[in-house]
């Protein structure tokens, strides 16, 4: 009876503590349950197809509900969507006032991403999104106060439902951002110095400008162009003109940042007739370019204006503080002649390219090119288009390009086309290739092939090579030029040189297509060749009624 009593015992405190554990077990995961409701996203949701116009007057309806704001003392009266190309989320700027305060602005950054906007914001308006990797982007922020900027940087880590936010202070010229007006031309100067107010004493001392020391014909403006449009207790910066000596004028950008004064050159106009004049392009938050040029007349006549350009491009990079670090410099060669051709104006353009070495020649290219006009005097296409290949110290032309019609970007005019030379015959020496648009056709891709010869230190025109495409395997020493000529015609022809540019032999292979005797029926006849010393030493022939390609 005892052992009976001492079983029920054992048994009732063994479910007594599961019990307990049960319990236990329940509070926890209810206790869990709280939580992630606590932790959960707002209702509010982020929907990828709605318009940003809708999103905006969901955003400020739901405001107040999801963030508990005090009315009393903000006032919410605008926001608007920000995001980067191709970015994965969105930003919300929302823009409002303390009340009560004579004009005291702030804005907030709110964040939607993977349909849901989240709890986590951050103080400031977002003006320019970094991508650090997939998950963490840097968000430039302006947590500004009446007229003041203060800028602040944060990384927001995407974790699967969740987002951190960390400040940090590492970051990129954001400068740039808020740059007015990036390119700089001399084109309208003449009239904002008309609408500018001119210089003197107290002015000219603040731009760091003795004005005892300026010349009588010496003159100062200030620009009415603001440099940035967002203005902040770190950065400012101011423009003014300088005219000197009466046929000069500068624009210069005079930067002041932590009381350290950079000045710039954007733009210079001088000479007779405006005959020079430089222009400048901050490209990026990095990249700043000054580009002078030159401008002689060099033919004028009744019939014909003739007119030479030197062209010098700078390229700078730039930091935050506005210091220059010269990155390289371009000098650019052209000449333009104007004239009447069947009573409709029309121009002739002679680029030359910068000087490069080419199987050990001093080299550069001279195209010329003939612009045609409308009766609007609109450029229509270019035509007659020949590069020539010119020794640079003999002044002889070594390669003479077949005309063409097209031509793309005009930069590329300037350049060496180091692309488009390679040994074809593997002899050691570079030949060249270039693609002619006129003999080209929407199925074909027509190229012309030039071979160098080294005893005439000359590039010679191929028949045999030209109008296909050429690839070259430089393991199996082989050209291969194909011939498409739509569905009708292919041949793919491979040429087989020895380690000292001979060549061994030669394979084709050629598809034609052909009609059946007294049938609608079509079929490709397959032709192999192997051709050794110019005579064909193997022939194989075959139908083939698969016409799938």
């Amino acid at each position: 009876m005892k052992n009976s009593n001492y079983f029920i015992l054992s048994l009732y405190i063994l479910l007594l503590i599961n019990g307990c554990k049960s319990v236990v077990n329940k509070q926890i995961k209810k206790n869990s349950i709280v939580e992630e409701v606590e932790t959960k996203t707002p209702p509010f949701e982020y929907r990828r197809s709605e318009p940003d116009s809708i999103l905006l007057k969901r955003f400020l309806g739901h405001y107040k509900d999801i963030y508990n704001k005090d009315s009393t003392q903000l006032n919410y009266y605008s926001a608007e969507i920000f995001y980067e190309k191709d970015s994965i989320f969105k930003v919300i700027n929302l823009y409002g006032e303390y009340v009560g305060a004579i004009y005291n602005p702030f804005a907030e950054s709110h964040i939607a991403y993977r349909d849901n906007l989240y709890k986590e914001y951050i103080s400031g308006e977002t003006f320019r999104i970094d991508k650090v990797s997939p998950s963490k982007y840097l968000l430039y922020t302006d947590d500004y106060n009446r007229l003041s900027s203060n800028f602040h940087f944060y990384n927001v880590t995407f974790n699967n439902d969740s987002i951190v936010i960390e400040e940090t202070t590492e970051h990129k010229n954001f400068i740039y951002n808020f740059i007015d007006k990036k390119k700089e031309s001399m084109d309208n100067y003449l009239e904002d110095i008309k609408n500018s107010r001119k210089l003197a004493g107290n002015e000219l001392y603040q731009l760091g400008i003795d004005s005892t020391k300026v010349e009588v014909n010496e003159k100062y403006y200030r620009s009415p162009d603001a440099f940035l449009s967002r203005e902040n207790p770190y950065y400012y910066g101011s423009i003014y003109y300088r005219q000197k000596y009466g046929d000069e004028t500068m624009k210069v950008l005079q930067f002041n940042h932590n009381d350290t004064i950079k000045e710039i050159t954007l733009g210079i106009v001088g000479g007779d007739s405006d005959s020079y004049k430089m222009t400048s392009e901050f490209v990026n938050d990095s990249i700043f370019i000054q580009s002078l040029v030159n401008q002689e007349t060099i033919v004028d006549t009744n019939d014909t204006m003739g007119y030479a350009f030197d062209s010098i491009v700078t390229k700078f990079k730039y930091n935050e503080r506005f210091e220059l670090d010269t990155i390289s410099k371009d000098t650019f060669k052209y000449k333009k002649y104007q004239f009447k051709k069947y009573g409709v104006p029309a121009e002739n353009h002679i680029y030359y390219s910068k000087p490069f070495k080419i199987n050990n020649l001093e080299c550069y290219w001279k195209t010329t090119l003939e612009i045609i006009f409308d009766d609007n005097k609109k450029p229509l296409k270019a035509r007659d288009i020949i590069r020539k290949l010119v020794n640079s110290k003999t002044r002889k032309i070594i390669l003479i390009s077949k005309p063409d019609m097209i031509i793309g970007d005009k930069k590329s005019l300037f350049y060496s086309l180091s692309d488009d030379f390679k040994d074809f015959n593997f002899d050691g020496f570079l030949d060249f290739s270039i693609y002619n648009s006129t003999s080209s056709g929407a199925s074909h891709a027509f190229y012309d092939n030039y071979i160098f010869n080294p005893k005439t230190r000359k590039f010679d025109y191929s028949k045999k090579l030209s109008g296909s495409e050429i690839t070259v395997d430089n393991k199996l020493i082989t050209i291969t030029l194909y011939y498409n000529m739509g569905r009708s015609y292919h041949l793919e022809h491979i040429i087989r040189y020895d380690l000292k540019g001979k060549i061994l032999f030669e394979e084709k292979f050629v598809e034609e297509l052909f009609k059946e005797k007294n049938s609608e029926e079509y079929y490709y006849l397959k032709t192999y060749q192997k051709i050794k010393n110019n005579k064909i030493i193997l022939r194989k022939t075959e139908k083939d009624k698969n016409l799938s390609r």
